[in-house]
This record gives C-alpha cells, sequence and structure tokens, in this order.
C-alpha cells in the first residue's frame, strides 16, 4: 500500500478486478529478497483477491547467503503458489558487499 492506500494500485482494469476476474498474469517487483515471505504473501493476496497470477519477479539483490541456512518451512519461496515462478535478481549480496566500504 502507498499513495491510495490500498492493495493494489494501478489502473481500472487492475485495481477493479474480482476474484472471478478472467486470470492476468504479472511480474512481482522487490528490492531484496531474503526468504521469500513477501513474494508468497502478496503471491496469495493477488491470487485470491484479483486472481493474477505472479509469474516471475525481479530483484535487485538476492541475499542468498541470508536463507542458505533456513529450514524449507521458513523459506517463502518453497510455497506451491510459486512453483512455476521465474526469480530473477539483478545481484547477489556477496557481489555487493565486496564494493561496500566497511567502517573499522
Amino acid at each position: 500500500t502507498t499513495g491510495t492506500v490500498q492493495q493494489l494500485e494501478g489502473p481500472g482494469f487492475i485495481v477493479n478486478r474480482k476474484p472471478d476476474s478472467p486470470a492476468l498474469k504479472c511480474i512481482f517487483l522487490d528490492d531484496a529478497l531474503s526468504s521469500g515471505g513477501s513474494m508468497r504473501d502478496g503471491a496469495k493476496l493477488l491470487k485470491e483477491d484479483y486472481n493474477i497470477i505472479v509469474a516471475g519477479a525481479v530483484y535487485l539483490v538476492d541475499r542468498s547467503k541470508d536463507r542458505a541456512s533456513l529450514p524449507v518451512e521458513r523459506l517463502g519461496t518453497a510455497d506451491p503458489i510459486l512453483r512455476d515462478t521465474k526469480v530473477l535478481a539483478l545481484y547477489d549480496l556477496d557481489e555487493v558487499d565486496k564494493h561496500v566500504p566497511r567502517k573499522s
């Protein structure tokens, strides 16, 4: 939610959709992929309330090392709603960390 305090913002053909509207595919955009919980929750809301299917996701940074030790039940990315979702991250956090100066 942002400016209009709605779950979904955009043109009417998107925001006026109902659960029984014809299926529509979308791309989920976010800044960082950690466990995938936000993507899972967003995909469920979009499917249940608007009949929009998350076909793909694009992230700025993949925090893959943060989820490496998580049990599968804590991984949002393992949820069946995301089974066919293609995920792309522009950078991996390990690569970004190499270029960020740290204070000693």
